[in-house]
Parts: structure tokens; sequence; C-alpha cells
């Protein structure tokens, strides 16, 4: 008889990767990135982020090196955003967390009485 045995699951990776890209916004704003939309008002028509909210993602993501900024007005000053090779990166998996989030979590829930409740998403 044969006893398989996994390793243990290291999850340091897991837990870096969702501290940069694991909140509301991210993710939204790396898609937008992706599909064209690279100046800031763009981004908020796209992702409908609050302003401030937007801002600070971006700073982060610009920080964590998956989206670089350059000017494209200096006066007033005027930014444009794009994915790094490592922003482009992600665009698969994140495709592929949607698809399994709209496979498997937008479904209604249903309890063990068999009665349906509230939808996850």
């Amino acid at each position: 008889m044969s006893i398989t045995t996994t390793r243990p699951l290291d999850t340091a990776p897991l837990a870096a990767a969702l501290e940069t890209v694991g909140d509301r916004w991210s993710l939204a704003i790396l898609h937008a990135i992706a599909a064209g939309a690279t100046r800031f008002t763009e981004l908020q028509i796209t992702t409908a982020a609050p302003r401030a909210s937007l801002t600070s993602h971006l700073r982060h993501l610009e920080h964590r090196g998956l989206i670089r900024r350059a000017p494209y007005q200096l006066a007033p000053s005027r930014w444009e955003y794009r994915l790094t090779d490592c922003g482009a990166a992600i665009i698969p998996h994140a495709t592929a967390l949607a698809d399994w989030a709209a496979e498997h979590l937008c479904r209604p829930a249903q309890g063990m009485d068999g009665r349906r409740g509230a939808e996850l998403l």
C-alpha cells in the first residue's frame, strides 16, 4: 500500500503576491493598463476606482515594479502608465483567476437545507 505525501506549501510567495495585488483595485488597474488605458483619467473611468484609491494603488504598483510611469505632458505634470515585464506576467494568471471566480463564485450559494442564499460576488 502506497501512501502519498505532499510537501508543506510554502505560503510566503502566496502571501507576498496577495500583499501586492490582493486588494480590490490592483488587478483591475493592471488589467485596464494591459487593455490599453494608460492615462489617469482613462484608468479612473475604466476601473471606476475613486481618485484617491487609484492614486495610492498606482504608486503601490509602481513601487512594487509592476508598472512604470512616464511623463506625457510637462506643465502641468501628466503621466501615462505601462506594465513592466513583471506586471505583464501576472495578466494571464489574473485572467485565469477571473475565469475561476466566474465559474465557481458567481453562482447563488445553496445551504445545507437546500435553500438558496445570497450570491458571493
